[in-house]
């Protein structure tokens, strides 16, 4: 069939020599990747007109020519499953999404948490800690309303010291410190809150279980 062709398109001789000698034989059993340049450059011709004069040949059957692309390209090494015979294990797939769901719900979570990143990382993992790093950017975050770390562990102790066994309204708690020092411990609630370590219920603040 090839010696036919070329009698009849003796002008595309070279070229479809060249394209079996780069081959190695190999093209008459598998598709083979070809250097377009390499070969353009050996036949002093423009890639462009290369791969025109390939695509030529190509109409007739001769060859099955797939031009070069920098686009990417996925080959399948198994034959690929009819639709009409394709089953998916719904089961795994949607335990496999929910597990990623909640990955992305957690990942979010920790970047708006308003708590310790130390302590959201220790209770992620099931264990269990209340003394905040003190340095992450949310612990020097207290620094900036002028809440220093000692204040901070100081109102939180006597917090917890008044809560424990005995749920306090907002009012009676604040009554337990200074009136000038107000103002930061409605911050050291507030921490103590997105901790995880007190709640809220009302206007009465209780230990979280």
């Amino acid at each position: 069939v090839v010696f036919e062709y070329l009698l009849q398109n003796p002008n595309v001789e070279n070229l479809l020599k060249t394209l079996l000698r780069s081959a190695q034989g190999q093209a008459f059993l598998n598709f083979v990747n070809l250097n377009e340049s390499s070969i353009a450059n050996f036949l002093k011709i423009p890639i462009k007109s290369l791969q025109q004069q390939i695509a030529f040949i190509a109409k007739s059957g001769i060859i099955d020519y797939r031009p070069q692309t920098e686009n990417p390209r996925i080959t399948f090494l198994q034959e690929r499953v009819p639709v009409e015979n394709l089953s998916i294990n719904l089961e795994a797939f949607n335990f496999r999404k929910n597990r990623l769901h909640e990955r992305i719900t957690k990942a979010i979570q920790y970047a708006e948490n308003k708590s310790c990143r130390s302590l959201s990382l220790i209770h992620y993992f099931g264990e269990e800690s209340t003394q905040s790093c003190g340095i992450c950017d949310v612990c020097l975050g207290r620094h900036q309303v002028e809440l220093s770390s000692g204040d901070f562990e100081r109102y939180k102790d006597k917090i917890i010291r008044i809560l424990t066994g005995n749920p306090t309204k907002e009012k009676v708690l604040l009554e337990s410190f200074s009136f000038k020092h107000h103002t930061k411990v409605r911050t050291t609630l507030s921490y103590l809150m997105d901790e995880g370590i007190v709640e809220k219920e009302g206007n009465t603040y209780l230990l979280h279980d």
